[in-house]
């Protein structure tokens, strides 16, 4: 193994050390990133590592140590009250006016068919407000699959985007990997 061998192998070794390095660091800032958007909590390496002043021993005793949490159980009535209770009145039509049966017989059928025409032109106003309900219910059950199918792409790309920073490190490390490798080869040919 000549000088040069040594050289070639040395530079494959560092360059590889420098991959593996900076794809773990890419690795890191597309974990990172992943993290932040769909993660509830604070970054876990702030956890792992216990960088608030706290030391391994008082983690270790907290977290691994800790005593089993008691179940409490309870049962309970709660009774409440309350409710709205409204009263309509409504002045009616007074007594019949007419003074022979066949007239009393008329001012019924007269107050039949105002009942019906009132009925009826209630229930056609009933049916055009439940008709436009459901048209703006059916307006807004649009609107949020719209919204649900913006967010759920929006919530792909960042997710994508951060597995692609993930992926990319690791390739990175892989090809320190094999950069060392090659680099150790070289290191250990056999002179000739």
């Amino acid at each position: 193994m000549d000088a040069y061998d040594g050289v070639v192998a040395y530079l494959f070794t560092v360059v590889g050390f420098l991959f593996q390095i900076v794809g773990l660091v890419v690795t890191a800032i597309g974990f990172r990133r992943t993290w932040r958007e769909f993660a509830t909590g604070p970054f876990p390496p702030r956890q792992w590592l216990l960088v608030r002043g706290r030391g391994f021993a008082a983690w270790f005793r907290r977290v691994i140590l800790r005593r089993p949490q008691p179940h409490i159980a309870g049962s309970g009535i709660a009774v409440g009250g309350g409710g709205a209770f409204i009263a309509r009145g409504r002045i009616g039509w007074g007594p019949l006016s007419g003074k022979t049966a066949r007239a009393q017989i008329l001012e019924l059928e007269q107050r039949v068919k105002d009942l019906a025409n009132s009925t009826f032109n209630k229930t056609d106003a009933l049916e055009d407000s439940v008709a436009a309900v459901r048209r703006d219910i059916a307006d807004v059950a649009s609107r949020l699959d719209m919204a649900a199918a913006r967010l759920e792409r929006q919530t792909r790309t960042v997710a994508i985007g951060g597995i692609v920073w993930e992926s990319f490190g690791l390739l990175l490390v892989v090809i320190g990997l094999a950069l060392q490798a090659i680099g150790f080869v070289f290191g250990a040919a056999p002179s000739s």
